[in-house]
């Protein structure tokens, strides 16, 4: 065989292997408005790291042309937000007077709960007279407490240090939504869904966070079937308020974003974005164009 042969093969080899590297990656959804608007959807991972090949030249333009930047929630919520949330705390967050949450769960659970309460320094008599769900979420900000110093949430952390100059910041901010959402959860899905949160926490693992390398893979299958799928199989009841009026309420103001002409970049976590009742999904239901796996 020829030296020219080789050469041909060996380059014809390269450029499956660098197709087959630039499409493993997180993907950028994009919807074109009418009047010029861009729109591009990001999906991160709570376990992104700050530099890493999730960095794609698509994600990287994105974020360099946007007039606006949406994120989940606020660093802080407002002061109207504050008192609202603090008031469903308060008035639906503590067990009736004589029940304590141990007993209801199962034995690996009540063992569990003891171990995250050493690990996590949440003292028993604060996690004992919540309702699962707010227990659920008093572990989870100090899982993220201790968490703080590692090298994690990279997407926003990039962003946000790197948004250009007279970018306008917003947030979706469903969060006093979500709260009434999960208080009004049946109890047995509070309980099925704290259980599963404290395992995955004790593996240092957040709730909903997907495996990394699905992740930098952009597998949104794999991430569907890990993550979106156990979800809505443990608490399908509390399902559609929590994560399909959600997505609703995000489709009600990208929907709004596309009659404009700004250039906006989204920045949501990943499981968000994958499955049947997703934001490009419900997005795609109202015959707006999304391009995008």
């Amino acid at each position: 065989m020829t030296s020219r042969y080789w050469h041909l093969l060996g380059m014809f080899s390269l450029a499956l292997v660098s197709a087959g590297a630039a499409a493993a990656a997180p993907p950028v959804w994009k919807i074109h408005g009418a009047h010029g608007a861009e729109i591009a959807l990001f999906g991160s991972s709570p376990n992104a790291p700050l530099q890493g090949t999730w960095r794609t030249p698509a994600f990287d333009a994105a974020l360099a042309q946007a007039d606006d930047i949406w994120f989940e929630s606020p660093d802080r919520p407002g002061p109207l937000t504050t008192l609202r949330l603090f008031g469903i705390i308060s008035m639906q967050g503590s067990l009736p007077r004589g029940e304590t949450l141990s007993p209801l769960l199962s034995p690996d659970g009540r063992a569990r709960l003891k171990r995250l309460e050493t690990k996590l320094g949440v003292p028993a008599a604060r996690v004992e007279p919540l309702q699962p769900w707010w227990a659920d979420l008093t572990l989870t900000f100090a899982f993220g407490d201790k968490m703080k110093d590692r090298d994690r949430n990279g997407v926003e952390r990039h962003v946000k240090a790197h948004m250009p100059g007279g970018v306008r910041v917003h947030a979706f901010d469903t969060a006093v939504h979500d709260l009434q959402a999960l208080a009004a959860s049946p109890r047995d899905e509070q309980i099925a869904d704290l259980e599963f949160a404290m395992s995955r926490r004790e593996q240092g693992i957040d709730t909903l966070e997907p495996e990394l390398a699905d992740w930098l893979a952009g597998d949104l299958g794999r991430i569907e079937r890990e993550v979106v799928e156990p979800f809505h199989a443990r608490a399908p009841k509390s399902y559609g308020p929590f994560v399909v009026e959600r997505h609703r309420l995000w489709a009600d103001e990208i929907a709004r974003l596309t009659g404009g002409d700004r250039k906006v970049l989204v920045v949501v976590g990943i499981t968000n974005l994958v499955g049947p009742d997703s934001l490009p999904a419900m997005l795609r239901r109202r015959g707006i164009a999304v391009e995008g796996p």
